[in-house]
C-alpha cells in the first residue's frame, strides 16, 4: 500500500484489498466505517465457521489488519480494535486461524483487546 490508511479511505481501501468480503456491506457504509468493518468481520467469522476459507483470503485480511495497525491515523487503529479485533477475539477458533498470520503490531493490539486495555 502506497499511501497510509486514513479513516476517510479505509473502507474503500478494504474493498479493493479484500473484494471477497466487501460484497457483504452496502455502499452507504463508506460513510460508516465501524458498521462496515463490523459487518465484514461477522461475515468472515461466518465463513470461518461454516466453510473452508482459502488461505489466500486469510492472508489478505491479515495483511490489511497489519496495515490498519500501522496507520498513523488513530481513528483507523481504534476501528481495528473496536470493530474487528474485539469481535474476532470473542471467537477463539476464528481468531486462532488469523492470529498466526498477523504481524507484531497487530498482535499487540489483539493482546490489548483481550486484556480490555484498548485503545493503545
Amino acid at each position: 500500500m502506497t499511501e497510509p490508511l486514513t479513516y476517510q479511505n479505509v473502507v474503500q481501501r478494504f474493498q479493493s484489498a479484500v473484494p471477497e468480503l466487501s460484497d457483504h456491506a452496502d455502499a452507504f457504509y463508506e460513510d460508516l466505517p465501524h458498521d462496515a468493518f463490523g459487518t465484514w468481520t461477522l461475515a468472515l467469522i461466518k465463513l470461518l465457521q461454516h466453510s473452508s476459507v482459502d488461505g489466500n483470503l486469510l492472508q489478505k485480511v491479515a495483511d490489511f489488519l497489519d496495515a490498519m495497525a500501522e496507520s498513523p491515523d488513530k481513528e483507523v487503529v481504534n476501528l481495528l480494535e473496536v470493530s474487528v479485533l474485539e469481535i474476532l477475539a470473542d471467537d477463539e477458533a476464528c481468531i486462532g486461524r488469523i492470529e498466526p498470520r498477523l504481524g507484531e503490531l497487530a498482535r499487540a493490539h489483539l493482546d490489548r483487546v483481550r486484556q480490555g486495555g484498548f485503545p493503545m
